[in-house]
């Protein structure tokens, strides 16, 4: 350990230094003893000066996490030096979230161009499914939202109110209606949700919880949506099946029969097949 800053200078040159000194801590009891601050605020300020438009500032945020836990226990020290280390106003190129009007108009710029780029999966007769695949811009928030969960995680009341602070429901409720069909950012936003604003040390006001009401009306529209494009995934796996199978049953599935039994619903068992971390994209 006393020879890890050495390599604190190869930070601005990939991300294989961050990852290097991420797996040293890995369930490291030195990591309780070991002075964090100066390596988290080196980290930071390599993240800093990247642009938000690369994708190296994604990935190299989010090793950051990993230096919060021993052995999966939340250290909250450690998670208030790395939440005021990233959110402080001296490095405005780490804050971004899609909050106030400025956040909100970059959401539905980003969320309209992902539409162009999915056109062919949004149509109604679409058969197959894409991975979906965010801008760098979107993946770095995201990552910097799982970076504030995290700090979260544990029942940290300190870190709490400061996420609140910076992302407020209001702003969460809009990013889970604007998100639309980005699986990958809902599923961002329901780290978010459960760890700064449901799963808490401090109580929770009426308020409050008529908000989550408008959550859980959205997430159902979600579920819905999912189950649709999972019924026609199955249905164009049936259809796929039946056009290449054996000679014989080509003969009895011509391919307008087939496209008329894709009219058929398809089964599908939510409790298997739809989960926020899988499906949603992360």
């Amino acid at each position: 350990m006393q020879h890890i800053e050495l390599f604190y200078d190869d930070l601005e040159y990939g991300v294989h230094a961050v990852e290097l000194i991420k797996e040293i801590f890995v369930d490291n009891e030195n990591l309780l003893i070991f002075d964090m601050t100066p390596l988290i605020s080196r980290i930071a300020t390599c993240i800093n000066t990247i642009d938000i438009e690369s994708t190296k500032k994604a990935t190299l945020i989010s090793f950051v996490p990993e230096f919060m836990k021993y052995k999966d226990e939340y250290q909250k020290d450690i998670q208030n030096t790395i939440l005021t280390e990233f959110t402080t106003n001296d490095r405005k190129n780490l804050n971004f979230l899609y909050t106030e009007e400025e956040g909100q108009y970059n959401l539905s710029s980003e969320i309209l161009e992902m539409r162009y780029q999915y056109y062919e999966f949004m149509k109604p007769d679409s058969k197959l499914m894409p991975e979906i695949t965010v801008p760098p811009e979107m993946a770095y928030t995201m990552q910097f939202m799982m970076l504030i969960a995290a700090s979260s995680m544990g029942k940290n009341a300190q870190c709490e109110t400061r996420a609140q602070a910076l992302f407020p429901m209001e702003d969460l409720i809009f990013n889970m209606k604007k998100a639309d069909f980005c699986y990958p950012l809902k599923s961002a936003l329901l780290v978010y949700l459960e760890h700064v604003y449901l799963d808490v040390e401090k109580e929770v006001g009426e308020d409050f919880l008529n908000q989550v009401w408008q959550l859980l009306e959205q997430l159902q529209i979600d579920m819905e949506k999912f189950v649709e494009v999972m019924q026609r995934l199955k249905r164009g796996s049936t259809l796929s099946r039946k056009l290449t199978g054996t000679g014989k049953f080509e003969e009895e599935f011509t391919e307008d029969q087939g496209i008329d039994k894709m009219e058929e619903k398809m089964p599908v068992d939510v409790n298997v097949e739809f989960s926020f971390v899988t499906n949603f994209g992360c």
